[in-house]
């Protein structure tokens, strides 16, 4: 008789309220991985998409609670070591 393992499934509601991103559309030329590398280190998060420069808005407290609980749940269900 072989064993049958359970298969459960997490279900985490999760409300999406976000900022849109902003695009800076003042470049004469796509963006490229160098242009980003070269702007001032200034704790705004920005993303390069397609060649055009994003700059997004930082995770909100529900954000990073619900990524804290998805970690842990995918720890919790990830094989071992």
């Amino acid at each position: 008789m072989t064993g049958i393992a359970s298969i459960t499934t997490l279900v985490i509601p999760i409300t999406v309220l976000y900022a849109e991103p902003v695009r800076f559309l003042c470049h004469d030329r796509p963006w490229t991985e160098a242009d980003l590398l070269a702007l001032a280190d200034d704790e705004r998060h920005y993303e390069l998409v397609c060649g055009d420069l994003l700059m997004m808005s930082p995770a909100s407290p529900a954000q990073g609670h619900y990524a804290a609980c998805l970690i842990g749940a995918l720890q919790l269900r990830s094989p071992g070591p």
